[in-house]
């Protein structure tokens, strides 16, 4: 369970059949599209690294920290999972693309002067 303390995040991101690509933050139900996998990767890490930031510095109940995307993206990652071996490795089959990553974080990633 992630808490204010420490936890982990976890990204799906995958390219829909009109071409565009979908992040999706499975462990905080981010989600945001784009044309280009690599600023979309970028984008949906600041908007989970700033939702998380806003939840400790606001002091809002752990809660907020655990609410699941929607079945159909987790079942999309444990399908797709054996295909990605490491953080942030993409697999590519012609126009299927599918990519999977985790990032832990803790309180100390978010303390700011």
């Amino acid at each position: 369970m992630n808490t204010k303390k420490k936890g982990i995040y976890k990204f799906i991101m995958f390219q829909e059949d009109e071409g565009d690509y979908c992040a999706v933050c499975l462990t905080l139900n981010l989600v945001e599209w784009g044309k280009n996998p690599d600023k979309l990767l970028t984008s949906i890490n600041e908007a989970a690294e700033s939702y998380i930031l806003g939840v400790v510095k606001n002091d809002f109940p752990d809660e907020v920290l655990n609410r699941p995307a929607p079945e159909k993206y987790w079942n999309m990652a444990i399908k797709n999972y054996p295909l990605v071996y490491k953080t942030k490795e993409k697999k590519s089959t012609g126009s299927d693309f599918f990519s999977f990553s985790s990032k832990p974080y803790s309180y100390g990633s978010f303390v700011t002067a």
